[in-house]
C-alpha cells in the first residue's frame, strides 16, 4: 500500500536532504560536486515521474521527453535566435508544459498500459522530429552555453553557471523549492483528490472528484518539473542530442523513483542519491560494474520492493505496532 500524504512525516525528509547536498556543496572535490549536481537534476525528473504515478497513479513515459522540450526551445532562442536567457527559459517550460496538456488530453480516455504506450509514443515521435530540425542541430546536437548569472552576498559569491559549486547551489535551491510545492499540494485540496483517485478511480469519481480534470492537473505540473529538469540538464552539460533524452534516459528516473519509493514525497532524492551515487563509484569497476549494478538493484527489489523510504516507514511502523502492543499488554497485566 503506498502512503497517503503526511506532510508532519515527510518533514523528517529535509534533514538528510540538506545534510547530504550540503556535504557535497561544501567538500570542494570537483567529483563529490559533479555527483551532487547530477543527483539535483535527475531528482527533479524523477519527482516529474512520481507525480504522475505516485500521486495520481498514472504511469507516464513522457517524462524525458517533456524535459527534450524546454531544452531544446531554451537551447534556439537563447543560442540560435539571440534571445535573453530568462524570457527564453519562460517560452520553454510554457512549451513543456502546453506538450503536455496535448498529450493529455489526447489520452484523456486511456489508462494502464496504453497510456503508457501513447506517452512513450510522445516521446519516441518527438525525438524523431527532433533529429530531422538543422536548428536543432539534427542528430548531432546543439551548443547550450546558458549563464544564470551571480549571486553576490558580500562575503562570498557564486556563479549560477559554474561547475565549482554554484550549479549545484542553484539546482539544490530549484529542488528545495519544489519540494516545498509538493509539499504544499500534499496539504491541498487536490492533493487529497489525487490520493482518492490513485487508490480507487471509481469511489473517487462517485464523491465528486473530477478524474479528467485532476489527471490533466497532475500531468501538467509534473511538466513544469520535467521542463526545469531538461533546461539544467542541459545548462550543466553545455550540448543536448536526441540521444541525452533515449530510452536509456527513461530507464534512470523510472529505477531512481522505484528505488526511492513510489508515492513518497523525498523519494526521488534518495533514489537519484543511490543510483548516481551508486554509477559514479562504479565506473572504477572495470568490466565487473555492469554486473555488480546489476545485483545491487535485484538487491534492493528483493530486499525492498517499496523502495528505501516505503521500507523504512514499513519498518517503523511495525515498531510502533509493537511498542503499541507491548504498552496495551502491560496495561492488561496491570488490570489484572
Amino acid at each position: 500500500m503506498r502512503p497517503s500524504f503526511k506532510p508532519r512525516g515527510s518533514a523528517v525528509g529535509w534533514i538528510p536532504f540538506l545534510g547530504l547536498l550540503g556535504w557535497l556543496g561544501t567538500s570542494g572535490d570537483p567529483t563529490l560536486i559533479h555527483v551532487g549536481a547530477l543527483i539535483a537534476i535527475w531528482t527533479m525528473w524523477g519527482m516529474s515521474l512520481n507525480m504522475v504515478w505516485g500521486y495520481a497513479g498514472q504511469f507516464s513515459m513522457a517524462q524525458v521527453g517533456l524535459g527534450a522540450v524546454s531544452a531544446y526551445v531554451a537551447a534556439i532562442l537563447f543560442t540560435e535566435k539571440g534571445w535573453s536567457l530568462w524570457p527564453a527559459i519562460l517560452v520553454a517550460l510554457l512549451a513543456a508544459m502546453l506538450a503536455s496538456l496535448i498529450v493529455g488530453l489526447a489520452s484523456l480516455k486511456l489508462s494502464g498500459f496504453y497510456f503508457s504506450i501513447m506517452t512513450l509514443a510522445f516521446t519516441l515521435l518527438l525525438l524523431s522530429y527532433v533529429r530531422t530540425l538543422d536548428v536543432a542541430g539534427r542528430s548531432t546536437g546543439i551548443s547550450t552555453r546558458f549563464e544564470f548569472g551571480t549571486v553576490d552576498l558580500g562575503f562570498a559569491s557564486w556563479n549560477l553557471s559554474s561547475r565549482q559549486g554554484g550549479f549545484l547551489l542553484f539546482s539544490t535551491l530549484l529542488v528545495g523549492a519544489f519540494l516545498l510545492l509538493m509539499g504544499r499540494l500534499e496539504r491541498s485540496r487536490s492533493g487529497r483528490a489525487l490520493v482518492a483517485m490513485r487508490e480507487d478511480p471509481i469511489l473517487a469519481t462517485s464523491v465528486g472528484v473530477h478524474e479528467a480534470r485532476h489527471r490533466l492537473f497532475a500531468f501538467v505540473v509534473s511538466s513544469l518539473l520535467s521542463g526545469t529538469a531538461g533546461i539544467c540538464y542541459a545548462s550543466y552539460l553545455r550540448f543536448i542530442s536526441p540521444s541525452f533524452f533515449s530510452f536509456s534516459a527513461l530507464i534512470v528516473v523510472i529505477v531512481q523513483v522505484v528505488i526511492g519509493g513510489v508515492g513518497y514525497r523525498f523519494g526521488p532524492f534518495f533514489g537519484a542519491f543511490v543510483y548516481i551515487g551508486l554509477t559514479e563509484w562504479l565506473r572504477v569497476g572495470g568490466d565487473y560494474r555492469e554486473g555488480i549494478f546489476g545485483l545491487t538493484l535485484v538487491l534492493i527489489v528483493l530486499f525492498a520492493p517499496k523502495g528505501v523510504l516505503g521500507t523504512g516507514d514499513t519498518l517503523f511502523r511495525r515498531l510502533r505496532e509493537g511498542e503499541l502492543r507491548t504498552t496495551l499488554t502491560g496495561s492488561k497485566r496491570q488490570v489484572r
